[in-house]
């Protein structure tokens, strides 16, 4: 075989083997930039999946567990759920419709007697309590929203009161 003709098959075989080279390192490629794209997108469904799990169980640790409301103190110490004791003051009325207000220091042996005949009544609005003596020597504490009338004297054994309300008498 001629030295030109060789040259020219050896050209032509190395052309044909690049031009085979050439296309399976395109194939090569293409097979690399498919196993790349399948690889990320496992890994963005794995860290999807992840990322809806983590916030998932985080918002069920916050999620507040149901309390009483005596078992959560505010900030001044009482319970959501207390109720306040009521403060001593009351209102004293006789039937002539002669009336006095009652505070913390009041006590109803202070009002001069004259204007304590008849029948009395004692009104402890619904945020107060109130105790009396009353002239027999009965003691009694009104609760809140609490009306009590009685005599300024009582005759004889027989002791009548009218209590409307809550009270404690000893």
């Amino acid at each position: 075989m001629p030295k030109d003709e060789r040259e020219t098959l050896l050209g032509r075989s190395k052309d044909v083997l690049m031009h085979k080279f050439e296309g399976e390192m395109n194939k090569m490629k293409s097979n690399k930039n498919v196993f790349t794209w399948k690889r990320i997108a496992i890994a963005a469904s794995v860290l999807f999946v992840l990322t809806i799990a983590v916030l998932f169980l985080q918002r069920e640790q916050t999620s507040p567990a149901p309390q009483l409301a005596a078992i959560a103190p505010d900030t001044t110490g009482l319970y959501k759920n207390d109720i306040l004791p009521g403060e001593r003051y009351a209102r004293l009325s006789n039937e002539h419709g002669e009336t006095h207000s009652l505070g913390k220091e009041d006590q109803v042996e202070n009002i001069k007697s004259a204007e304590l005949k008849g029948n009395l009544k004692l009104e402890v609005p619904a945020a107060g309590t109130y105790s009396i003596v009353l002239n027999d020597g009965t003691q009694v504490w009104l609760n809140a929203a609490s009306t009590l009338q009685y005599p300024d004297q009582f005759e004889g054994d027989e002791r009548r009161v009218k209590l409307i309300g809550e009270a404690f008498f000893k």
